[in-house]
């Protein structure tokens, strides 16, 4: 039992409760397998402010108020990877749109948990749409660089939005000789 406590409580985060980096990356090829085929890395725009004026422990109020924005369910995972940087995979219809709605919310309920603050906080995010069943050797470092720098892009182009991609996978098709035999 205390194996089983400790295994949980390495595997989330203990400010927000959502699961961690550790207990994510082991599980990246089952979450595909049951069909979650989208990553978005969400970061929190101009955090680092937030701490410096107004205190961690605003910051930390910050955060646990991201990952009740971030709304896990049956087909959304929210991982909260360090700092302000949180990742969500997801699975099923509309999940990027989905996505962008949590990422949206950010700022509605910060900022309804938190009136100490003197502007909306935002936040950035990088999302990879891969097809289900498609780049069954995508590991999750693989995923997370490609998302990671499409929110790099999403805060060089100006914050406060997502950039995104959707793979595509072409199937490779036998040649066909014409002098050959049905």
């Amino acid at each position: 039992v205390l194996a089983t406590q400790l295994r949980g409580e390495a595997e989330h985060d203990a400010l927000t409760g959502l699961f961690n980096r550790r207990g994510i990356e082991p599980k990246f090829s089952q979450l595909r397998s049951a069909g979650f085929n989208v990553i978005a890395v969400i970061d929190l725009d101009h955090f680092k402010l937030i701490n410096d004026t107004l205190g961690h422990q605003t910051g930390d109020q910050v955060l646990a108020a991201t990952a009740l924005a971030l709304q896990p369910d049956e087909d959304t995972l929210a991982i909260r990877m360090g700092g302000e940087e949180f990742l969500l995979m997801l699975r099923g219809p509309n999940a990027p749109a989905r996505a962008e709605a949590r990422r949206r919310a950010i700022t509605q309920r910060v900022g309804a948990l938190i009136s100490s603050l003197p502007s909306p906080v935002t936040a950035s995010m990088g999302l990879l749409e891969f097809p289900s069943g498609g780049f069954s050797e995508l590991c999750f470092q693989q995923a997370y660089r490609w998302a990671d720098a499409l929110l790099y892009e999403a805060k060089r182009t100006g914050r406060n939005r997502t950039v995104s991609e959707r793979m595509t996978v072409f199937e490779r098709r036998s040649k066909v000789r014409a002098d050959a035999e049905p």
